[in-house]
This record gives C-alpha cells, structure tokens and sequence, in this order.
C-alpha cells in the first residue's frame, strides 16, 4: 500500500525557486519603473496625467469661476484682519497690501489698526484686453482668477505700479486711474530707483534656433529690465546671457547637468545699489544689480553698464526670495527652504524637512559668514513654500509677508510679535498675500485719499 505524502514542516527550510522568483519579479518591476521615470516611456504619461490631474483639480475650479483654490490654503491662524497690534511698539505708517480679497485681487492702503485708506482691484483684463504679447499662446490666462498681482508699490503721490506675473505692469493713479500699462511679460519684481526708474523683471520667449547649444527652445529668456516713470523700457538685460558667460558652472552644475526646456533661471529679485549705500560695499558699485536666481539657490550682483557678473554666492538658504542690501553693508535674505521644487495649490500645505520653517538670514558678502535673524527660535515658526517677502523697518522691526499662508507680521528686535494681519477668507481657509510694505507717515503727499463715487 502506497504511503501517504507528509510535508515537510522542519523548521528554516524555504522553497527557493519561489523566493528566487518574488525577488527577480520584484527587481524586474523596480527596473521597470525606473526607466519609465527616467525615460518617460510607457505608462509614464498616464501615471503623470492622473497624478497632475488630481493636482490641478483645484486650478481647474478656479479657471470656470466655480471657487478661487489657487488662492487658498488652510488657515493656520485665529482671526480675521488685524489680529495684534501693540500701541507704541509698532513702526509707524500705512502698510501697502497685495492679495486676493474677497472674490478678487487687490491693493489695500491700511493703518496698523486695519482700516483700509484706499483701495485698487487689479484687473487683468479690464488693462489687458488683447494679451497678444503673453507667450506661448497657452499661458494667457483664462479668467482673472488665473492672474497674480506678484509686486508693487505705491508712490508719493498716492499712486500705484504693480505687475501681473509674467502678464504686464500697469501704473494707476490714486482712484484707480489707469497712468499706463506696459504689455511685457514682466514678473516678481518692481524696484525703485534713486532717479525715479524701476527695475522690473522680464522675460523673453524664444523659439526657433538657439543661441545657447546645450538650452533647447522654446525656452524663457530671464531679463532685467529698467522701465521709466512713464512706463517705457530703456535698457533690457539678459541674465540667463550674464550667468553663462561669467559663471556656465553655477548654471549646469546647479541643475545637476540637466539641460532645461522652459523657464530656465526663476529670476525672482532685483535690487539696485543706491548712491547712498556704496560706501558700505566697496567691492561694488553704486547702481550694481543684487539678482536673485531661486531654481539655483543663487544670489550674484551684475553691473548693468558691462553686462558682468560681479560676484555669486549660493550658502545656507534654499529657493531663496528678496535678498536687500543692508545700510551695515549686509544682505538680508528671505531661505523659503522647501526641500522639493513642486509648486502649486497642491503642495503649499507641505511642511518642510528637514530644515523645518523658512528664515530670514543676514550675509556678510565679504567674508561669506550667514547668521540666523528670525525663523529658529521659539514660537518663530512659518513657512511659505514659494512667494514671500520682509523688510527691515526704520525702528528696527522686521515686516514678514508669509504668502501662501495669507499671513503678514513684524517682529521687533527681540523677535517678540507687535503686529499680525490675517487674510481670512472664510471659516478654514485664508488667501494669499503677494506683497507688503511700510510706508512712513511722511512719505506720502496726500492729504485727502477720498475719490469720487464712480471710482474705487
């Protein structure tokens, strides 16, 4: 009679063939995925297009005009408006807001105590009608709600020059007047200068041949461009041109010698050297260009009279926003500090690791020694993973714009709070703010900010 089979129970045996097989099915799979991620082969596209589409969701919904998400994120502060002001302790002025407020972007002119002195809603399409200049054709916006004021100003006389991001600038008059526009496609930056001129960041959209052979086309063209009081362009220079013929090394080695197709530098400052600051700098020259270049993590200082790169340093800040030239002949500078280059709706939430909140760094450009100012100390905590603003004020304090937050502060020198604007835009979300800035009492000639009905 025929045995009956008994398994083999002991202990530690394996069956091999089935490991081997796991193992070589699990090696084949991870081989296969990489090469779809580095080749973009089959099914790369469509994994891409899932996973952006669940990304852009939100972007869509502000496209139809359904609810303004590209505006928004989750509230991470109590309160609506001004939320602290310590009488006596607060640098006196009015404070230029730009953000989306409401159901549309707009400037705000307010006190320390939150009453709005003059308002601007900023409307792409009422000053731009025929965006014919934007290009590629695709980038033109679809609706307001797919515009962003990024930078502004105001002016003596109660006027305004702001810029749509990579749309155009327009100025207008203290009742929302339109001075002029400028149809360029300018972004991030509006500097003034001593001699009433700005410096305004821009781009230019290059198809065709190259003249770069390691940049394929179309890509951005970055440039500098300074603009008169009445709106016009005198001098237009190309950083991405500077950058390679003084420093090719920062360009291709920053990008890990993966030659882009697109945007290509993500120039997002510039701050001229006054007269008044020289002395401070002697290595430069009074009306150098401070630029910052946030893809790289790179500050340099270009002299606009020779096209040259004067100095570069990449250090302890990352996707850095608003470096300015201090008068103790420093650099303070705005280290975002995001440890991933994803942009959009979908990421502003992501807190960052492992640096764990932006900061404001001080550096000396001699000897290259950074310091921490703000952002590492107890209860200094914020974050914004791209946008973001501050100013030294005239006391002492610091003005921080925590964009994507919708958040606006100043701290003393001690880093103690005095003052806090939040951007509420209902019971879980606040919307963002673009841009901040202290204006002393004295620095405006008007005296009666009301304006007719018919105007805002």
């Amino acid at each position: 009679m025929a045995l009956a089979h008994t398994p083999d129970l002991t202990p530690g045996r394996r069956d091999w063939s089935k490991i081997a097989f796991i193992v070589s099915a699990f090696l084949m799979a991870f081989g296969y995925g990489f090469v779809v991620g580095a080749q973009n082969v089959f099914p790369y596209s469509i994994v891409h297009f899932a996973i952006d589409s669940v990304r852009q969701l939100r972007t869509w919904r502000s496209q139809f005009g359904v609810r303004p998400d590209a505006y928004l994120q989750r509230a991470r502060y109590p309160g609506a408006g001004v939320t602290r002001d310590v009488d006596g302790r607060v640098s006196p002025g009015l404070t230029l807001l730009i953000g989306f407020f409401g159901s549309t972007n707009e400037a705000r002119l307010i006190r320390a105590d939150g009453r709005v002195v003059r308002r601007w809603p900023l409307s792409f399409s009422a000053l731009f009608p025929d965006p014919t200049h934007v290009l590629p054709e695709s980038d033109r916006p679809k609706s307001d709600w797919n515009v962003d004021p990024h930078d502004g100003l105001a002016l003596h006389d109660g006027s305004i020059v702001f810029n749509f991001e990579n749309l155009g600038v327009a100025k207008l008059d203290r009742c929302g007047g339109v001075a002029w526009t400028l149809p360029r496609m300018a972004h991030h930056v509006i500097s003034p200068n001593d001699d009433g001129t700005f410096w305004i960041g821009g781009r230019r959209y290059v198809e065709g041949e190259s003249p770069y052979p390691h940049i394929k086309t179309p890509f951005l063209d970055e440039t500098a461009m300074r603009v008169s009081a009445d709106g016009q362009v005198l001098q237009e220079l190309s950083v991405l041109k500077a950058l390679l013929l003084g420093a090719p090394g920062l360009y291709f080695g920053g990008l890990s010698n993966q030659v882009p197709r697109g945007e290509t530098l993500h120039l997002n400052d510039i701050d001229e050297l006054p007269a008044s600051l020289a002395a401070r700098f002697p290595q430069f020259q009074a009306g150098d260009l401070l630029l910052s270049m946030r893809d790289l993590s790179l500050l340099m200082v270009l002299r606009p009279s020779t096209e040259e790169v004067v100095w570069r340093r990449v250090g302890r800040w990352i996707r850095q926003h608003d470096p300015d030239f201090l008068p103790n002949g420093h650099i303070s500078i705005f280290s975002n500090n995001p440890m991933a280059a994803a942009e959009g709706p979908a990421h502003v939430d992501q807190w960052p690791d492992p640096l764990g909140s932006s900061t404001i760094l001080d550096l000396d450009p001699v000897t290259g020694v950074t310091s921490l100012v703000y952002g590492r100390g107890s209860g200094q905590a914020f974050y914004t993973a791209f946008r973001g603003k501050h100013e030294r004020l005239p006391n002492g304090d610091l003005l921080v714009v925590e964009s994507n937050a919708g958040h606006v502060f100043e701290v003393d020198q001690e880093g103690a709070l005095v003052w806090e604007y939040v951007n509420r835009y209902d019971e879980t979300n606040t919307a963002v703010v673009y841009q901040a800035h202290r204006y002393a009492d004295d620095y405006f000639t008007v005296s009666d900010w009301t304006c007719p009905a018919t105007t805002h």
